[in-house]
């Protein structure tokens, strides 16, 4: 027997209900509908932008209406909980799964950011080993459940819509001074094949909020690397070795960095990309990043 899909006590989406009820059109059928309305949007924002009369800043009645539409007549299912994600800004994951991406608040390194098992240690073992070139490096939560499907989402399958409010999450952080924002860079072969660098898209959300200089060909990839995925730490580190150089080091001499990522797991990435920067003449380097991952 079908089940009722909960009503809500707005009027909009007492609406939305219904209509989901009389008439629910096959999965390939709303994919397609879907990706019309998504197109219909940028049309919409091309010819008509509203801007908010206070900062200017674009956004407004104009885009909520045609995100009304969208969830009205093709809502999509949130792929954490498996029920209709009615908010278009984080869809396909749901407001509740949304709001329950939180703070990690347990112990952690002071310098790398990585979670510990007690509070015992301030400072993990590879830190105290290697001491790293940024000052430190921290995330705002731990790589698992809504925040982990986010951005997999984001980077795997193109839901770049997300992007703004992964930034936003970010810039829920205590974010340290500096002068110029460097997000970590992707290599040119893997650039092509994802059409866009994630952490560039959070580097100029939040440089301009911050109003912040961002740079973007300072930091530049040599190497294609392999996926760090499912490598150990130390097949990491010498994985990503002289993966990176600094061109134009004018741009960040003895200046402060901001440096942005999507996900730290050993850290290894930022290291190098810290540690070439520094080289290069660059003042204090902060690290921040959406998730931390915990390698087994």
């Amino acid at each position: 027997m079908h089940k009722a899909i909960p009503l809500y006590s707005a009027t909009i989406n007492f609406h939305v209900v219904l209509l989901i009820e009389l008439f629910q059109p096959s999965p390939p059928v709303v994919k397609r509908c879907q990706i019309i309305f998504s197109d219909l949007q940028n049309i919409f924002k091309l010819f008509y932008t509203v801007h908010c009369c206070c900062c200017y800043q674009s956004g407004g009645y104009g885009e909520t209406m045609i995100n009304n539409l969208l969830n009205m007549f093709f809502p999509e299912t949130c792929p954490v909980c498996m029920r209709p994600a009615l908010d278009h800004a984080t869809a396909p994951i749901c407001a509740e799964c949304w709001n329950s991406i939180c703070r990690y608040t347990g112990p952690a390194c002071q310098k790398c950011g990585k979670p510990l098992v007690s509070e015992a240690s301030t400072t993990c073992g590879g830190c105290l080993q290697d001491e790293p070139a940024f000052v430190y490096a921290r995330s705002f939560g731990l790589y698992d459940h809504a925040l982990r499907k986010a951005i997999n989402l984001l980077k795997y399958h193109n839901v770049r819509r997300l992007s703004r409010p992964l930034s936003d999450i970010l810039l829920r952080m205590n974010i340290p001074p500096a002068d110029v924002v460097i997000p970590v860079p992707l290599h040119e072969k893997r650039l092509k094949q994802r059409e866009f660098n994630q952490s560039a898209l959070f580097g100029k959300y939040v440089a301009q909020r911050l109003d912040l200089t961002l740079t973007l060909n300072c930091l530049v990839k040599l190497r294609n690397t392999a996926q760090q995925v499912g490598l150990s730490s130390q097949d990491r580190n010498k994985n990503i070795r002289k993966a990176f150089r600094v061109n134009h080091a004018e741009l960040i001499k003895g200046k402060d960095i901001l440096l942005i990522d999507d996900v730290i797991t050993t850290g290894a990435t930022v290291r190098e990309c810290s540690y070439v920067l520094k080289k290069a003449g660059a003042g204090n380097i902060y690290v921040i990043a959406l998730a931390h991952g915990v390698m087994d």
